[in-house]
């Protein structure tokens, strides 16, 4: 049984993957490989393996639906071509959009402290660009599949994380039962891999995103923001 975690990248895929491995021991998959092919992991790399709990996927997705138990997927693409079912993480993609740009300085330009004119620059060509579909798009392709009772907020999975985790495995009608009473803070993932975990804030966006960005985000994605119930409001300055 194959399910997909889905969501934009930076909407809190991984912490979740977080919570499936700490406080019910499942492990986890995802269709990108974390070291460059034939090269083995660096040690940043594997501590965050062993914080999801993930194993390289060493066949073709598809050919791990012929087993019955739950085989957890991680993909930021669009829906394909199947009928898995998934679990689907959203988050205003405002804030996305923020800890991406950081998320790739940090890892493909390998630009450890950017000004704040990088940032804006990045910032810019993200909300441009159509990575993996563009945010609204991704999110309105996911949801139609799956539906909007089968969504998780990343803003409800930060407040009551073993709560929200435990119901959504509930509407796939699977069982787990917690191994550990409190999953581990945002604060100590950040500690323990601070390349991958930056700050995990809501509305944090309002500080880091300039005026003219968020309109122009809003320009393009705003009518996703607005059906998803996420404030339409921006700041008059920064």
């Amino acid at each position: 049984m194959v399910i997909w975690l889905a969501s934009y990248p930076r909407s809190g895929n991984t912490f979740f993957r977080v919570l499936l491995h700490s406080l019910y021991g499942f492990e986890t998959h995802a269709i990108y490989d974390v070291a460059k092919p034939g090269k083995q992991p660096s040690e940043d790399a594997r501590k965050l393996m062993t914080l999801i709990g993930q194993t390289e996927l060493n066949c073709d997705v598809k050919l791990l639906s012929a087993d019955r138990h739950p085989h957890f997927v991680k993909t930021h693409g669009l829906p394909e071509n199947d009928d898995f079912p998934a679990i689907v993480i959203v988050r205003d993609g405002r804030d996305a959009m923020v800890s991406y740009a950081y998320f790739v300085l940090k890892t493909e330009r390998k630009i450890e402290q950017p000004d704040r004119g990088l940032v804006e620059s990045t910032l810019q060509d993200l909300i441009l660009e159509d990575r993996f579909g563009g945010w609204s798009r991704n999110v309105e392709a996911w949801i139609n599949r799956v539906g909007r009772d089968n969504i998780i907020r990343y803003e409800d999975l930060i407040e009551n994380p073993a709560e929200i985790s435990i119901d959504a495995l509930k509407r796939l009608d699977l069982s787990a039962a917690a191994t550990v009473s409190t999953p581990p803070s945002f604060q100590k993932l950040h500690e323990s891999v601070p390349w991958f975990f930056r700050k995990g804030h809501v509305g944090g966006w309002r500080e880091e995103m300039p005026v003219h960005l968020q309109e122009m985000f809003f320009e393009r994605h705003g009518h996703m923001l607005i059906e998803l119930g996420y404030s339409a409001g921006r700041r008059v300055s920064l």
